[in-house]
């Protein structure tokens, strides 16, 4: 598939999907290069005898599966998800059928795919950056609904156990993404900032909750905290720095409104606790 074909996949799964349509597609974004390869083609072959990148498309696909039939029933947006997802890998009509089949079966009830998890992890156990992007991709499928449902949470957490991502790590992971997501699906409107919502008005409680959840810090850290939180957020996401390792430009406009989004929660607690000093 052609970048612009890539692109229009992008587009539509921000537009259509809200944040995390965007997420996904900056998450598939950072594996492909400008040529249109997967990054993923220098994992290293496990003892299964299949590379890195045929596991992680594997996997990623069943346990979509698994993720969205795991409250009972498969929402519309899931598969549309699903359905951007295959779009923007830029899968041909065989690759798109196997993908299909393979979030089919993932979605069979009690069907086990503890091996193939093993089978990934061990192969991709000095990549930890793709187990990160597999497990952000899954609790973008599990959030995009709203609210995430007790089963997905489990079933999210037994992938991540299987992985070798600790409990804790994971919590943080869904805890930031969340809050992310109540800042970016609200982009240049009620969030984007003191300059947006006004001089005269004060952050609600759900957009404060939401501000430290975005930046994966508790109410009670302190100042030092909060910054070293939002700098090393935006080091990772911040568009001129992916801009320079190569990424797609599609990438660099999503990864943009994912730093605006951490810009607009740490003005929220920057204008909080400078109104709370006043005042005390």
């Amino acid at each position: 598939m052609t970048i612009w074909g890539r692109l229009l996949g992008t587009l539509i799964g921000a537009t259509t999907l809200g944040f995390f349509g965007a997420l996904i597609g900056f998450m598939i974004g950072s594996l492909i290069d400008r040529q249109g390869a997967l990054r993923l083609a220098a994992g290293r072959v496990g003892a299964s005898g299949r590379s890195a990148q045929d596991l992680f498309m594997e996997l990623l696909f069943t346990a979509l599966g698994d993720v969205a039939k795991s409250d009972g029933r498969i929402s519309e947006r899931e598969i549309a998800l699903t359905e951007s997802i295959i779009t923007q890998f830029g899968l041909n009509d065989d690759g798109r059928e196997q993908a299909i089949a393979w979030f089919k079966r993932g979605a069979e009830k009690d069907y086990d795919y503890q091996q193939l998890l093993r089978a990934f992890a061990q192969t991709s156990r000095f990549r930890p950056d793709l187990k990160k992007v597999l497990l952000e991709m899954l609790i973008g499928l599990a959030l995009v609904d709203g609210q995430l449902e007790h089963g997905k949470r489990q079933v999210l957490h037994g992938i991540a156990h299987g992985l070798g991502i600790p409990a804790p790590v994971f919590d943080q992971l869904l805890q930031i993404l969340q809050g992310q997501a109540s800042f970016g699906n609200q982009g240049g409107q009620q969030y984007q900032g003191h300059h947006q919502y006004g001089s005269q008005a004060r952050p609600s409680r759900d957009m404060l909750e939401d501000a430290f959840k975005a930046l994966g810090v508790k109410s009670t850290a302190s100042d030092r905290e909060v910054k070293q939180a939002y700098r090393k957020l935006m080091s990772q996401h911040h568009p001129d720095k992916l801009m320079s390792q190569g990424v797609p430009d599609h990438v660099i406009k999503v990864a943009t409104q994912k730093s605006q989004a951490i810009q607009a929660a740490y003005d929220v607690i920057k204008k909080h606790r400078k109104e709370q000093a006043q005042v005390a």
